[in-house]
């Protein structure tokens, strides 16, 4: 019972204490509420605290969750909850962020877990109220702070200037996915993220979405390949003997290395799908801007030409549900739903059918696919069919403009995305030229100028006026003489 009372006086006193500056809470006898959300300036009780303080204080509660959760204090726990929703959205006052997504690891330990051999991404039903529920609907701290806290520290966790940042962010983004995926249940963190996604940052939060679902899908399929390969040559067994035992050791370690970053990697990719699912739902909007809207239906259009296309046969490894949690025919089903709810969106239409990965053949592989799946709604496939149906007369249309439009001019074409410019802006940093769009996508995910890397903002973009209307009248001449 010693740790459990120590994280009651941690809790209730300590994070208090050091949070507030206040005089009164100077001994452990005397708790007091913090006045959060925390705000600068910092009190020099708290900033003069150690970072392992902080550290130590969510290692702790972790392992006391895990280990001994009955014997928890309910009103500790939520104090502690409440100070560690206020630290992760306080960079002022706390700016670890590999520290602040542990702190949401310990947030999503008190959610219930699904069943066993199921994928927790893809499940749909509600889970059962758990015991900790509670704790995310009366608390005010938590309803007004957690969703936009989670939101900035996603983006945040881009760049964090530790060695192995990289491939840290995909394990802090896992958890934060998992968390917002145990709160969609709950409607008030929904209205949250509704409210959030009118803020600056939620365009960045679903580009750096789109950025590792693209990534880790990759990651997924190369280790699949490669396990396939390993496992055919190991299945001829008088090949796989005629190999000096040097090679066969290595193709054996390699093999169970594969299996491992596959299995990672597959489960990181489940809960990044499963994230955009769920935000495409709740914020439709913020996915089709003009910056964001091709952007989306390239993601798409790879995936399902990666998971469906003429390369899909390599993917076939044996029990890649179990082994993986790698299951195509329900990330292709939850691919199939986010393509119809964004039918209705001329833009987006356009988008899928003028990217270069986009082909009728392979979404009707993945309606005939998701046909013979007991689980797939007839309504929704019914919806899917007539997405494709669009797409495919939306490509005809926009051949039918690059026909006309004959050749075009190197100078009103965009000198990375080799597209004809429709509003060009110049970049100010290196005086280059490009559209608006496709800066801004960039933009998105680096801050900087990519012919020169020096700092770059959206609002430093100089519309190239001049430019603009001599496209617009060369578009006028085509137009006229179709």
């Amino acid at each position: 019972q010693r740790g459990v009372a120590a994280l009651h006086v941690m809790c209730r006193v300590r994070w208090v204490m050091y949070a507030v500056g206040d005089a009164r809470a100077r001994t452990l006898a005397t708790p007091v509420e913090a006045p959060l959300p925390l705000v600068p300036p910092v009190p020099g009780s708290f900033a003069a605290q150690p970072e392992f303080f902080v550290e130590d204080t969510v290692e702790a509660a972790l392992f006391l969750i895990r280990t001994r959760a009955r014997d928890i204090d309910e009103l500790a726990l939520s104090q502690l909850i409440s100070a560690f929703v206020a630290l992760i959205g306080s960079d002022a006052y706390f700016r670890n962020h590999y520290i602040k997504a542990k702190m949401v690891e310990v947030i999503c330990e008190l959610f219930p877990q699904p069943p066993a051999g199921e994928i927790a991404a893809f499940r749909l039903a509600p889970m059962p109220a758990g015991r900790w529920t509670g704790l995310f609907m009366g608390n005010r701290v938590v309803l007004e702070q957690l969703v936009p806290a989670l939101v900035k520290l996603y983006v945040d966790v881009e760049t964090t200037g530790r060695h192995a940042q990289f491939y840290e962010k995909f394990q802090s983004r896992r958890h934060i996915a998992e968390l917002l995926r145990h709160l969609r249940d709950l409607s008030e963190h929904a209205a949250a993220l509704k409210a959030q996604s009118r803020q600056p940052v939620f365009t960045r939060f679903i580009s750096m979405m789109i950025n590792d679902a693209m990534f880790l899908i990759d990651e997924v399929l190369e280790k699949l390949r490669k396990v396939r390969e390993i496992e055919l040559a190991m299945e001829d067994r008088d090949a796989w003997a005629r190999q000096d035992e040097e090679t066969r050791q290595d193709q054996e370690q390699l093999l169970q290395s594969d299996i491992q970053q596959a299995r990672m990697f597959s489960q990181l990719a489940n809960e990044t799908i499963a994230l955009l699912h769920h935000c495409s739902l709740v914020v439709t909007d913020a996915f089709v801007v003009p910056d964001m809207v091709g952007r989306l239906a390239e993601m798409l259009n790879y995936f399902v030409r990666e998971m469906a296309g003429p390369k899909s046969l390599d993917l076939k490894v044996r029990e890649a549900d179990r082994r993986f949690e790698f299951d195509p025919l329900r990330m292709l089903a939850f691919l199939a739903v986010i393509f119809t709810r964004f039918a209705r969106r001329p833009a987006f239409v356009q988008a899928v059918a003028g990217d270069a990965n986009f082909s009728v053949g392979v979404l009707r592989r993945v309606a005939a696919l998701l046909s013979r799946s007991t689980t797939f709604p007839p309504m929704q496939l019914e919806a899917f069919e007539r997405f494709i149906a669009a797409a495919e007369k939306a490509q005809a249309e926009v051949a039918q403009d690059e026909a006309d439009l004959g050749e075009i001019p190197d100078e009103f074409m965009d000198p990375i995305a080799c597209i004809l410019m429709t509003d060009p802006v110049i970049l100010p940093t290196s005086g280059q030229t490009m559209d608006r769009s496709v800066i801004v996508r960039h933009l998105l995910s680096d801050q900087k100028d990519p012919f020169n890397r020096q700092p770059l903002t959206a609002d430093m973009l100089q519309p190239n006026v001049e430019l603009k209307e001599q496209i617009e009248e060369f578009r006028r001449t085509k137009k006229s003489t179709r």
